[in-house]
């Protein structure tokens, strides 16, 4: 494993089956990455060198955060763990468009979008308030500097599962004046054997030691 990846694609996660898709979906990457997933279930099946799975057995936010702490990547790029990129070298795109992107006077989130059953979602499906226009909008999965999760202070943990992503990102923004903006690339979730919004665990206490990371 490249001990130093400029992305880390993180996630709770609980089925070890999804877990190789998501590798080959971006394997031609060239940029170096590593893929570090937290949650209740071991992989049965041997995962390529660049994947680091640590058990835990709490609540997903919870997961996705130890997940976040133990990633060594210059970038962050949240997923879930039976997603597959549908662009070719998503992760150098996703670079790119970053660098396109980028603005020193404040800071940039970067979100991909979303297909389900082979169709992208339309852009109003990313705003809470599709009618006005200044709304930010959902990311899907967020792709942010580490050193921006980390200063932000990561995740909520009081959240359970979902909408995680979304408040870290409007803490962002109210903060640190940051962007959110999609670009066009486009991820799918398997839905093959939905977890119920990825509730795999019994809300169970806090993993103190893998969060003082």
């Amino acid at each position: 494993m490249n001990s130093t990846p400029k992305i880390s694609l993180y996630a709770s996660a609980a089925r070890p089956q999804h877990w190789l898709k998501l590798y080959e979906s971006i394997k031609f990457n060239k940029c170096a990455f590593e893929i570090v997933f937290v949650g209740p279930n071991e992989p049965e099946e041997k995962m390529p060198d660049v994947f680091r799975f640590i058990k835990s057995n709490t609540k997903p936010v919870q997961c996705a955060h130890i997940a976040a702490l133990h990633s060594n990547g210059e970038f962050l790029f949240h997923c879930v763990d039976d997603l597959t990129f549908k662009n070719e070298r998503a992760l150098d795109s996703m670079l790119s468009f970053y660098d396109d992107k980028k603005d020193s006077s404040k800071e940039l989130i970067l979100s991909p979008r979303l297909m389900r059953n082979g169709k992208p979602y339309e852009d109003n499906n990313y705003k809470l308030y599709p009618e006005n226009e200044g709304c930010p909008v959902i990311p899907i999965s967020i792709f942010i500097k580490r050193s921006l999760f980390i200063e932000l202070g990561g995740y909520d943990l009081n959240f359970i599962a979902s909408m995680a992503d979304t408040d870290l990102s409007y803490r962002a923004k109210s903060i640190k004046s940051a962007s959110i903006e999609l670009v066009d690339l486009y991820v799918e979730e398997s839905k093959e054997d939905s977890l119920g919004g990825t509730l795999f665990n019994d809300y169970q206490d806090h993993d103190l030691t893998l969060l003082q990371k």
